[in-house]
């Protein structure tokens, strides 16, 4: 302690944060994991959806910078509906948010077939709607470096 007063360090040491991955590599993993736990298998199926949701929520709210958190299922889907014109993206939310709020509000127990299709179409949503990650190849940035060097070249 002693030593890290005089040298002028903090008491407490600063673990560096986590770098923070994109959103839909955030809410891919933290489907996998909910798929993982097997909870509607269980007979936790109001656990289950509210697990689909919150990540689905979160994932809307750091990808459409829309406060998905606060909002209603109708809400959501509106704001959706009008951003993007493929019905395909619409009706994957849709058909989610939907059965989650039968699940979750009216104590509905869904069928199995049901339970899969809301997993596959909440990957569905986040593949369809997730920002497009543009590399450079790096044989073009190799080009362009050799291009210069022969342009220096004649110009001696």
């Amino acid at each position: 302690i002693i030593k890290r007063i005089r040298n002028k360090q903090s008491l407490i040491p600063f673990k560096k944060p986590e770098p923070k991955l994109p959103p839909h590599e955030q809410a891919i993993k933290e489907l996998d994991e909910i798929k993982q736990q097997k909870l509607w298998q269980q007979g936790r199926s109001k656990e289950y959806y509210t697990l689909i949701t919150e990540t689905l929520r979160r994932y809307i709210v750091d990808r459409f910078d829309i406060n998905a958190m606060e909002m209603t299922s109708g809400e959501i889907l509106d704001i959706i509906r009008k951003q993007h014109e493929a019905d395909s993206v619409y009706e994957n939310l849709k058909q989610i948010l939907n059965l989650s709020d039968f699940v979750k509000f009216a104590k509905m127990n869904p069928l199995p077939d049901e339970n899969d299709l809301s997993m596959v179409n909440a990957y569905l949503f986040i593949n369809q709607t997730k920002i497009e990650e543009v590399a450079v190849p790096e044989t073009e940035t190799e080009g362009k470096a050799t291009e210069t060097n022969d342009s220096n070249i004649t110009k001696e």
